[in-house]
């Protein structure tokens, strides 16, 4: 919008090439510089230690991110807690059991999301915790 109103359709350029090409060129040179050393046994070793070790962290993060979602839903309610629960295992089997593609689970997962808690009355957070 900026560039838009400071040049127009160039500006738009200008700022839209300034936001990718630098991530895009440190992408590529990444990319090229790991496919030239992948190949040496100790950087196959270092890759095999590193793995474990982001999956580990990936899992802890995401434990962290779904933790206040599910204390929100387990005050709004049993069912909204099951309406979690279901959304996230149907995610993870879709996922892992059928290899669908991560956007198609979004949309899906949010769809069914919006069914459900539209169905699904909230508790009266304040009367439960008074």
């Amino acid at each position: 919008m900026i560039g838009y109103k400071q040049a127009g359709w160039r500006g738009v350029l200008a700022a839209v090439s300034g936001l990718l090409l630098p991530s895009a060129l440190l992408t590529v040179l990444m990319t090229s510089g790991y496919a030239t050393i992948r190949s040496i046994p100790w950087i196959q070793a270092i890759m095999k230690g590193v793995l474990p070790a982001a999956i580990g962290l990936s899992f802890a993060m995401c434990v962290q991110m779904a933790q206040s979602i599910f204390i929100t839903a387990y005050q709004e309610g049993a069912w909204r807690l099951a309406a979690h629960i279901l959304i996230l295992t149907l995610s993870i089997l879709l996922m892992g059991i059928n290899g669908l593609s991560p956007v198609l689970i979004i949309f899906l997962s949010g769809g069914l999301a919006v069914a459900l808690f539209a169905l699904i009355p909230v508790r009266n957070i304040a009367k439960a915790q008074g």
